[in-house]
């Protein structure tokens, strides 16, 4: 004791006078590597304690090579000092020296095979470094010996789960869970396992139990937003709410419960969360605009007005403030006003193609065509104005009046200007089809696929149009496949699906494809008509009554509504 005593007076010593104390010679080879240091020398236990004290003096105070050194020294010293090897390779793993730290891990575990704790660690700085194969095999070790050990269940489930092999990690970590219901981090592992497998049931539970063990902002936003993916809006609002008990300066729950009171149509309670946020934000006008599209959505013009004037006061170059302006003054019948404010946006301005499509309705509403074409025609004449769009626009005000040679004409213009652009050839495909030039337009669609391959509502028309004539059904099916990947949400593409199988002959697979987009666009006319046709096809004559008379209620047009109504008339009764 009187030795080690003095050892460590010589080390305080060393720290506090640097170089005031010699510390024992030792000799150490050149080469660094774990590998040479001879185990086979006699143990020198006292020079081995003075550098092991050194190398965490070292440590302590940042001077990370100095501790490596030390440590070296002190294994030179007493090769067998596995307590040395463990602090250098925590060391080694701290600078970042990986591949030195499991060498040294390994020695340990050649000293001590029985030692889970040292092959732990070792399987961890295996899964740091991605060496995954390695790390499963260690953790299974450790298993193996010990078949109820929570930690290395835990550490493999999550493993497991970075490399998504799920079925794998629920196994061990369900496993966990049932030896030990009170695993925090089993539950929680699990519950993020759940949600990553989209079993949303499973993964609520497993967050509930994971909070209730160890609540925390981090965790109860994660549960938050499983409950809002199952729909479940008061129990996200109310988790959420509690986030805001513990932390009222979060953001993120704030923001959370805007869009779920938006959902939940309590504008007053979105509001009221805005006006939080606003008194934090370093840009509490990107909180104004949202506060004023909220009261626009909700019909509360004036306030909108207000909210929007107030943004432009303080900043004139807010051109998204003034175009919802100019649709909140349009909403409020202010037609005037509203165009003062979209002639405002300039060109190089985000919302400036909007602002022009939305002056152009509005003259369009008004049906003052010389003013259209005179707007148009200004945008068009210089290169910085100039938009594709401008140009479909312009066509439609000549088709509006019956001057489709000089909509023709515009859509020549256009595509000399904009050459490569797929979207204007489309709409120049469906210019000629409301014309008449149905086999015009089938060709233009063609080109815009030359040019854009994967162009969605272009493979959609040509599909459908082949379909209701009839014709290339093959073709068509094609076609509306592929566009149906491309837009798997847009019911109008699912329909024409639908409507090709019908085509075919294949009624029980239209009726299936027609009602999932009837559940994508319920309040189409046409959409109805077709699942009409379809469960009348299958015998479902009474469904199909029932689709008939919405598509009946839903058509505007007299001649639609006269085919419906002979279709009702045909039914059995």
């Amino acid at each position: 004791m009187k030795r080690y005593f003095w050892l460590a007076i010589l080390v305080l010593l060393a720290t506090s006078c640097a170089g005031a104390i010699a510390p024992p010679e030792v000799k150490v080879k050149q080469e660094r590597a774990p590998e040479a240091v001879p185990e086979e020398e006699s143990a020198d236990t006292e020079c081995s304690y003075f550098y092991f004290l050194w190398g965490n003096t070292a440590a302590a105070n940042g001077t990370l090579d100095e501790a490596q050194e030390s440590y070296e020294k002190a294994l030179v010293c007493d090769p067998a000092a596995d307590g040395v090897m463990r602090r250098l390779a925590s060391l080694l793993v701290r600078m970042g020296k990986q591949h030195e730290a499991i060498t040294w891990m390994e020695k340990v575990i050649a000293l001590h095979p029985a030692d889970n704790e040292s092959r732990f660690w070792l399987a961890q700085i295996y899964a740091m470094m991605n060496r995954y194969e390695e790390a499963v095999v260690t953790y299974q070790a450790i298993l193996t010996d010990d078949p109820a050990n929570l930690d290395a269940m835990l550490y493999l489930g999550a493993l497991h789960a970075s490399k998504r092999e799920y079925e794998k990690a629920r196994e061990m970590l369900e496993q966990l869970v049932r030896l030990d219901d009170q695993s925090f981090g089993g539950h929680k592992y699990l519950a993020r396992l759940y949600r990553e497998m989209r079993l949303f049931d499973k993964a609520a539970v497993a967050y509930n139990q994971a909070l209730e063990l160890g609540w925390s902002v981090p965790l109860a936003l994660e549960a938050g937003e499983v409950l809002e993916q199952q729909g479940r809006l008061e129990e996200s609002i109310a988790l959420y709410q509690q986030v805001l008990d513990e932390d009222e300066t979060n953001d993120q729950a704030r923001q959370r419960l805007v869009g779920l009171f938006l959902q939940a149509d309590r504008a007053d309670a979105a509001l009221a969360e805005l006006e939080e946020l606003r008194r934090s934000s370093t840009e509490p006008y990107k909180i104004d605009f949202t506060i004023g599209r909220i009261l626009l959505d909700s019909g509360r013009l004036d306030e909108a007005i207000a909210k929007f004037n107030s943004i432009l006061a303080v900043d004139q170059g807010q051109d998204g403030a003034r175009y919802m302006l100019a649709l909140g003054r349009l909403k409020n019948k202010e037609r005037g006003k509203a165009k003062e404010q979209l002639l405002k946006i300039p060109a190089d301005a985000k919302m400036y193609e909007e602002a022009i499509t939305l002056l152009v309705r509005i003259l369009l509403d008004e049906k003052d065509y010389a003013a259209m074409e005179q707007v148009l025609k200004a945008r068009l004449e210089a290169p910085a104005t100039r938009k594709p769009r401008f140009y479909a626009l312009l066509a439609s005000v000549y088709h509006q009046q019956g001057k489709n040679d000089q909509g023709k004409e515009v859509f020549r213009l256009g595509l000399a200007a904009f050459p490569g652009d797929a979207n204007l050839m489309f709409e120049y495909g469906i210019f000629l089809d409301s014309t008449g030039d149905h086999e015009a337009a089938l060709a233009k669609m063609e080109e815009v696929l030359k040019i854009e391959p994967d162009h969605a509502v272009a493979l959609n028309f040509l599909g459908y149009t082949w379909a209701d004539h009839g014709v290339n059904l093959d073709k068509a099916l094609e076609y509306i496949q592929r566009a149906v990947t491309l837009r798997p949400e847009d019911g109008f593409i699912r329909d024409s699906l639908g409507w090709v199988f019908f085509k075919m002959g294949q009624f029980e697979r239209a009726r299936q494809e027609l009602e999932a987009a009837l559940a994508l666009a319920p309040d189409d006319p046409t959409l109805n008509e077709h699942l009409g046709d379809a469960l009348h096809a299958v015998g479902a004559t009474e469904k199909a009554r029932g689709q008939y008379e919405r598509a009946l209620a839903l058509f505007g047009e007299e001649e639609s509504k006269e085919k419906v109504r002979n279709k009702i008339k045909e039914l059995a009764p």
